[in-house]
């Protein structure tokens, strides 16, 4: 899912309509000048009082969007996949978040197309976009 035009209590009310159970951070850096509520220490507390974990995952972050290379460089792809991996096996409903409100637009859709290649029978759901998530993939 992506926070951009959305406020912190629209995002935690869309991960507690989809039961999701942690929310994991792939930015490269967890921090927003202008929304400063979706910064890692205070997004972590207020999804922690609402009863959903907070991960912090860099490894899955978007190198390439800020080498100028033009294209998406997932940071350290050995250490995120497997991590990922982990965490939806420990918490089963887990959501990505990024800035971007499209996944189209985000390197959100090509961690979930690796995490399906990896993970067959994973299901994906694309939280907040107007058509559904199989379209997608």
């Amino acid at each position: 899912m992506g926070y951009s035009r959305r406020s912190l209590d629209e995002v935690i009310g869309m991960l507690r309509e989809h039961e999701v159970r942690a929310l994991v951070d792939v930015r490269m850096w967890a921090s927003s000048r202008f929304k400063p509520e979706f910064s890692k220490n205070r997004l972590a507390a207020s999804l922690e009082a609402s009863g959903i974990a907070y991960v912090y995952l860099r490894a899955l972050g978007n190198a390439g969007k800020f080498s100028g290379a033009g294209r998406v460089v997932i940071h350290d792809p050995e250490k995120g996949f497997p991590e990922l991996t982990e965490l939806l096996e420990r918490h089963r409903s887990v959501a990505i978040m990024c800035l971007e409100r499209d996944a189209r637009e985000c390197h959100r859709m090509d961690v979930s197309v690796e995490m399906s290649r990896r993970l067959p029978d994973l299901e994906v759901t694309h939280l907040g976009m107007p058509e559904p998530s199989a379209q997608l993939l």
